[in-house]
């Protein structure tokens, strides 16, 4: 995790990751070039494997934007809630659905757990 941050930090990346303690979902925000240097890393690290993109676009505003990295602990369902929310919504740019909320809505949330 150490290197993650130190590595996002040079590359202007921030975001947050949450985890189960089995699985991971991480939401990463910065400029074009530092985030391909991040997923490049993720996606060369042997540490990694079943990698799936749930989305990718541009947000108006970092949600995330004092943390190079932050890692959040949360249960099965809560990490199963947040991949199975509805990403794309969240990325248009329009007010989710009454009653559910986007995967942003929602990693935001978990996230605001550390403040």
């Amino acid at each position: 995790m150490e290197s993650a941050v130190k590595h996002n930090r040079l590359a202007g990346v921030s975001g947050v990751l949450l985890h189960d303690g089995r699985r991971f979902i991480q939401y990463l925000e910065g400029p074009t070039d530092g985030l391909a240097s991040a997923l490049g890393r993720i996606e060369n690290a042997t540490s990694h494997s079943e990698i799936v993109f749930l989305a990718d676009g541009r947000v108006t505003t970092r949600l995330f934007p004092n943390w190079s990295m932050r890692a959040v602990a949360v249960n099965s369902l809560e990490i199963t809630e947040v991949a199975r929310a509805n990403w794309q919504e969240a990325l248009s740019g329009r007010p989710s659905r009454p009653g559910s909320r986007t995967g942003l809505e929602l990693m935001l949330a978990h996230g605001a757990r550390l403040g």
